[in-house]
C-alpha cells in the first residue's frame, strides 16, 4: 500500500468516526447546571436547603403546570439552557405576574437559549463586562459587586449584590427600571405583578450565596410566601435514539469492516520466515519487573507538571488568580473548604522536596495527595 493510500484510509475512518460520534449527541454536563439538585459551586442546592432550613416555604417544580397556582408569591427561573420555553408556556408565566405574582428571570447569557421568553420579556443581551475585582475581593476573582440604587421590595436595606463579571444584559421595556449601579439587576410592571430580570444564576449560586448581600435578598424574598425554582426546563427534553444508534453502530462495523477487507487482501511486504521464541518463565518476568520498579526514579519534569497541575486545578475550583502565592492559595483552600491550610503548603513542600529525588512510591504519594486537595477544593469526598 502506497503512503498517500494510508494516509487517504486514516483520514476516511477518522472523519467517519467523527461524523457518527457528533450525530450520536450527548447529554449536558449536569455539574454545570444552576439546578437546586447540584451541590457543586454553579448549583444552587445550598439556597434552597438554606432557606429551608430557615423556615420558609420553598418548593421545586419539576413541570410547568397549565395554570400556576396563584398563592405563589415568587416564581424562579434559574438560567435554564435544557430546552426553550415554548411561546404557550411564556404566556403562562406572563399571566402569573400579570395576576399579581412576582417573576424573578435569571436569563441565561446564550441568547439563543430562551429565545421566546427572551424576547416576551424584552432581554436584550449586552457586551459589557464588569470590571475586575480589587485584591480584597481574591475569594472571587471572577466576580464584581454591584451597589443597589434602587432599595425596593426584596432589596430594602441591602447595599450590594454579588455577581458575575460576564457580560450583563438589559430590559427594552420602557417602564424597566434598573435597580443597580451598574445595571445587573432589573425590573419591570406586568399587569399587577412584576418581573426581575437579573443575567445568569450568579445571585443563587452557591459559590456566591456568602457574598454581599446575596442570602439577605433571597431570605426577604422568601418572608414574602411561598418561593418555587422552575427545573422544568434544565434538562434536554428526552428523545428515544434507539434506531439512531443502531444505524451508528452498523454504519462503524462497516468502516472496520472495509479496514479489515482492505488490509487482509492486500500484503504490505513479502511473507517472512517464522521465528522460534524462547520463553522465558512468569516468575522471570516477575521479578524483573520488580526490580526494574525498584530501581526507577522518577524524572523531575513529571513533578514539576504534578505541581503546575495541581495549582491550576486548585485555582479554577476556588476562583483564584492562577499567579497567586502559595500561602494565600492555602488561605483561600481553608476559607472555600474548611480544611486545613497547612494541606496545600505541606503539598508543594513535598513537591520541592523531592523534586530532583523522586522514586515511583515517592510520585504515587504526591498524586495521591493531589487529588485529594483538588477533591476537597470542588465540594467532593476524596477517594480513600
Amino acid at each position: 500500500m502506497k503512503k498517500w493510500q494510508l494516509y487517504a484510509l486514516y483520514a476516511v475512518l477518522l472523519v467517519g468516526a467523527l461524523a457518527l460520534g457528533l450525530a450520536a449527541g450527548g447529554a449536558p454536563p449536569e455539574l454545570a447546571i444552576p439546578s437546586v439538585g447540584n451541590p457543586t459551586p454553579p448549583g444552587i442546592e445550598v439556597l434552597k436547603t438554606y432557606l429551608t432550613e430557615r423556615g420558609h416555604h420553598v418548593e421545586v417544580a419539576k413541570q410547568l403546570p397549565e395554570v400556576l397556582p396563584p398563592n405563589v408569591s415568587t416564581w424562579v427561573i434559574a438560567a435554564p439552557q435544557g430546552h426553550a420555553y415554548s411561546e404557550q408556556e411564556t404566556q403562562r408565566l406572563l399571566d402569573f405576574a400579570g395576576a399579581g405574582g412576582r417573576l424573578l428571570y435569571l436569563a441565561p447569557r446564550s441568547a439563543s437559549a430562551q429565545e421566546p421568553l427572551n424576547k416576551a420579556l424584552g432581554v436584550k443581551q449586552s457586551h459589557d463586562w464588569l470590571p475586575p475585582p480589587g485584591l480584597a475581593d481574591v475569594g472571587d476573582a471572577a466576580g464584581a459587586s454591584v451597589e443597589i440604587a434602587v432599595p425596593v421590595g426584596p432589596l430594602a436595606g441591602l447595599t450590594s449584590l454579588r455577581v458575575s463579571q460576564r457580560p450583563l444584559l438589559s430590559l427594552t421595556a420602557d417602564d424597566a427600571v434598573p435597580l443597580t449601579r451598574p445595571a445587573a439587576l432589573w425590573v419591570r410592571r406586568v399587569g399587577e405583578g412584576e418581573v426581575w430580570v437579573a443575567a445568569g444564576a450568579d445571585l443563587a449560586e452557591n459559590k456566591r450565596l456568602d457574598l454581599a448581600d446575596n442570602v439577605a435578598f433571597w431570605e426577604q424574598l422568601a418572608r414574602e410566601g411561598l418561593l418555587v425554582f422552575d427545573e422544568s426546563h434544565q434538562l434536554a427534553r428526552e428523545h428515544s435514539s434507539t434506531g439512531r444508534n443502531i444505524y451508528a453502530f452498523g454504519a462503524q462495523l462497516f468502516l472496520v469492516g472495509l479496514a479489515w477487507a482492505y488490509a487482509r487482501g492486500k500484503r504490505m511486504a513479502p511473507a517472512r520466515s517464522r521465528q522460534r521464541d524462547h520463553h522465558r518463565s512468569s516468575t522471570d518476568y516477575i521479578e524483573s519487573m520488580a526490580q526494574l520498579l525498584k530501581r526507577a526514579r522518577v524524572d523531575s519534569g513529571l513533578m514539576t507538571e504534578l505541581s503546575d497541575t495541581t495549582r491550576r486545578a486548585l485555582t479554577e475550583a476556588l476562583g483564584t488568580l492562577p499567579q497567586l502565592p502559595v500561602a494565600d492559595l492555602a488561605r483561600a483552600f481553608e476559607q472555600r473548604t474548611g480544611q486545613g491550610a497547612a494541606q496545600v503548603s505541606a503539598f508543594f513542600d513535598f513537591i520541592e522536596a523531592h523534586r530532583q529525588s523522586a522514586d515511583s512510591e515517592t510520585y504515587w504519594e504526591a498524586s495521591r495527595q493531589a487529588a485529594t486537595l483538588e477533591a476537597f477544593a470542588r465540594g467532593r469526598r476524596p477517594q480513600s
